[in-house]
């Protein structure tokens, strides 16, 4: 089964369902769901950020081999910094910034020395599609141990720069495996490495959800200290075991069916990036939920607003980039 291709074909659903996982991951809590179930599974959604990074790495394997350097550069440039430079702008207009925050917030640079910064995961991802030419030059010698050479090095700095910035400065290097391991999947899936039967998936996809759910737990327990730093680490075999889950229930003889579910999920997909940099300074302006009920419709609320802000967002830039 050639689950690898089917990335690519539901690749904006799925990026749907991190936006809606992220959407959720910052939306406030009434003060007595501190510590409930839901609160703990909410506080997990920021796999959405995983998710992300993993599509990113996988998708940016196939970049780099139809475009030229000068050409790829363009092409990432052209998807993220155009949205970036106008909500980032707005808001710095709109919380009276001055033109000193503001210049530092449109570089992106604030997020790596301590300094004002808007939407770490745009400083991020900025330096993973810098570093990625470099990386695919290593990975093209010997794929397999460039992947677990970056995998277990990212794995090991964490602490060490957790120790030194304690902020979420974190969230970069300890997405290195993730990133690193959605390249090594699409190499596998370009050079046709890895074709399992259904059953096989299904195994490897809930035997690999234990063994990251066995780590989350282990670390809560014997690594409290460090938690925030590796809070990622399971996400390495839940990521792609979640991912593989959803294709195949997406191409299910039922759900293939009710193409309304994956046109919306694909239709969020495409605009992942405008909402994730909307949707958390929105939720400032609401007052902090008191019950379960207010929770839940801020939650649409700031979802739907920041759903057609971003629409409309993505539409004028996408016609004037063209």
């Amino acid at each position: 089964m050639e689950i690898f291709n089917l990335i690519s074909k539901y690749r904006n659903s799925l990026m749907g369902i991190g936006t809606i996982l992220i959407v959720f991951f910052h939306s406030p809590v009434p003060q007595y769901m501190i510590n409930t179930p839901l609160y703990i599974l909410k506080q997990r959604c920021f796999i959405g950020v995983d998710i992300f990074l993993f599509l990113s790495g996988f998708g940016l394997y196939y970049s780099i081999l139809k475009n030229n350097m000068c050409q790829f550069y363009i092409r990432r440039f052209k998807r993220i910094y155009p949205s970036f430079f106008i909500i980032s702008l707005f808001f710095s207009f709109l919380f009276h910034d001055n033109i000193k925050v503001t210049i530092i917030k449109l570089s992106t640079l604030g997020y790596w020395f301590g300094l004002p910064y808007f939407a770490w995961y745009i400083s991020a991802i900025i330096a993973f599609y810098l570093f990625f030419p470099f990386y695919i030059k290593i990975f093209k010698i010997k794929p397999l141990i460039a992947t677990a050479f970056f995998i277990l090095g990212g794995i090991a700095i964490t602490i060490p720069v957790y120790l030194h910035v304690h902020d979420l400065r974190i969230g970069f290097f300890s997405r290195i495996p993730i990133f690193t391991l959605g390249v090594y999947v699409g190499y596998l899936n370009n050079m046709n490495l890895f074709k399992p039967k259904k059953y096989i998936l299904i195994l490897l996809s809930f035997s690999s959800i234990l063994i990251g759910c066995s780590i989350g737990f282990l670390l809560n327990i014997y690594a409290h200290k460090y938690i925030d730093a590796w809070n990622p680490l399971p996400f390495i075999f839940l990521v792609p075991s979640i991912i593989t889950l959803l294709i195949l229930f997406f191409e299910n003889k039922i759900m293939s069916k009710i193409v309304v579910i994956n046109n919306i999920l694909s239709f969020l997909g495409s605009l992942s990036l405008e909402i994730y940099l909307i949707h958390e300074t929105l939720f400032r302006s609401l007052d902090k939920p008191k019950t379960y009920l207010s929770f839940i419709s801020n939650f649409l609320l700031i979802f739907i607003a920041s759903t057609v802000i971003a629409y409309f967002i993505s539409k004028v830039l996408r016609l004037y980039i063209k």
